[in-house]
């Protein structure tokens, strides 16, 4: 497996040479406990898993992010119609106000969450177990009205659009509910895991 970890720069700084605290964590007073900090605006935070990288930037009201492979962007979140005929309540993508630097078993991750509406999106970015190079990104919403548009929307460096949505829906009544969709970036494209689907189906051609 690649090697893969996160990078933090605070305020656009990077951590102070010689710092002995890992970016992104502190210790409350008494507690020798980790805890992740959760990265201010105007700043970014990286995830890398071998030669591809996500990085996150503040865009406006909100974390959008882009992805590099061997340094070349290859794609980046689009956070909303380009012909603004968009429902604020259903973006184009997830949208994340809060994102932190954290460990998930025992890997490193970036996770975030937000709000749009009345519906309350999570996210979780980590080095994907079984594809080298590549990201797992694993996504939940929960709903309490029936939802319009759902899913992630990239555009890629020769400016098509990716689209990764839910499927499999079947209780569509019962509210509110959690809705879950995933998926991988990497050489291969952005491929859809088993709970979502791709909109055009994603090739190394997309990249």
């Amino acid at each position: 497996m690649a090697e893969a970890n996160v990078r933090a720069t605070w305020h656009g700084q990077p951590r102070p040479p010689g710092s002995t605290r890992a970016p992104g964590w502190r210790c409350a007073p008494f507690d020798l406990t980790p805890r992740p900090l959760l990265v201010p605006p105007h700043s970014s935070v990286a995830l890398t898993a071998g030669s591809l990288t996500i990085t996150f930037d503040w865009q406006h009201d909100r974390w959008a992010h882009r992805v590099t492979l061997d340094g070349r962007a290859v794609a980046e979140s689009v956070e909303d119609s380009d012909d603004g005929s968009s429902d604020p309540r259903w973006p184009a993508s997830p949208v994340l106000t809060e994102v932190m630097p954290t460990e998930a078993a025992g890997r490193p991750a970036i996770v975030g969450v937000g709000l749009a509406g009345r519906s309350h999106f999570s996210a979780s970015f980590t080095p994907h177990p079984t594809l080298a190079d590549s990201v797992l990104v694993e996504i939940a919403c929960r709903v309490q009205e029936q939802p319009g548009r759902l899913g992630s929307t990239y555009r890629t460096a020769a400016g098509r659009l990716v689209r990764a949505v839910p499927c499999g829906e079947a209780d569509t009544d019962s509210l509110p509910r959690t809705i879950q969709w995933s998926y991988a970036i990497g050489p291969q494209g952005i491929v859809a895991e088993a709970d979502a689907a791709c909109d055009p189906p994603a090739d190394a051609s997309h990249f």
